[in-house]
């Protein structure tokens, strides 16, 4: 009896230790298949570590403190940049260099413009103003007038008289003439003072009538001079309020 009871509880053991080891077996084999199954790492979005700038305006894209000039400075991280401003002095010493070399070359300038198009910003003569589509106007007399920017040039004849006749302001005026002194140029624009006028029963061309012509000195190619006396020969014609100068066939001057 005792025999048999020991050997059931050596059969039992073995068993118990079967298991066991079983167990442990198959637990080991478990750990092993895990290990040797790929895994999947998903990325997740974080926060890159932030670029070292290396430059100022690097440093202030990336929020670097700004302390103000000139010259600006950004600090990032205890590396402090200064702003480079020598690119927009360079350009703003070019551009003052430009203007500059446009005042002492007019010339270039009114090339420039012929490039881009652009044309003069107001004629100097009838022909002028008619090119850059004036308002041309039949006088009385028949003859042409054209206005640009509310001036207005009167066609005149090329043809007409420019020489010198000395200094003898005193003489017989036709009709058609009368004698003035010049009183002031501005650019091609002329004022004068009626002196003489040959016109018969004037009410307006009168002497110490004032009046304002344009386009003489480059239509008669003369060098006007402030303080002569010129003698003009032109169709005249009054009206109700004033004196209206249709046609310039010659100027000479007087004194």
């Amino acid at each position: 009896m005792e025999d048999g009871a020991n050997k059931t509880s050596i059969i039992i053991a073995l068993l118990a230790i079967s298991l066991i080891i079983g167990g442990i077996y198959i637990l080991n084999q478990s750990l092993n298949k895990n290990d040797l199954q790929p895994t999947t790492q998903t990325n997740v979005a974080s926060n890159p570590p932030r670029k070292t700038p290396t430059n100022f305006q690097e440093c202030r894209d990336a929020g670097g403190f700004i302390i103000p000039g000139p010259p600006e400075e950004c600090t990032f991280n205890g590396n402090t940049f200064v702003k480079d401003v020598s690119t927009s002095q360079n350009n703003r010493n070019q551009n003052n260099q430009d203007n500059q070399n446009k005042q002492n070359n007019p010339s270039d300038s009114k090339s420039d413009e012929s490039k881009t198009g652009q044309q003069p910003t107001a004629p100097k003569n009838f022909d002028e103003c008619v090119k850059m589509s004036g308002v041309v106007v039949n006088q009385p007399s028949g003859i042409k007038a054209c206005t640009y920017n509310g001036v207005t040039f009167v066609q005149t004849n090329q043809s007409g008289s420019t020489t010198n006749s000395g200094n003898n302001s005193s003489q017989t005026l036709a009709n058609n003439e009368f004698i003035a002194l010049l009183q002031s140029v501005n650019g091609n624009e002329s004022k004068y003072k009626i002196i003489e006028s040959g016109l018969p029963n004037a009410k307006w061309l009168k002497p110490g009538a004032p009046m304002t012509l344009v386009g003489v000195s480059s239509s008669f190619n003369i060098d006007l001079q402030v303080g002569k006396k010129y003698k003009f020969k032109a169709d005249i014609t009054e009206t109700n309020t004033g004196f209206l100068i249709n046609k310039i066939e010659s100027v000479v001057l007087v004194d």
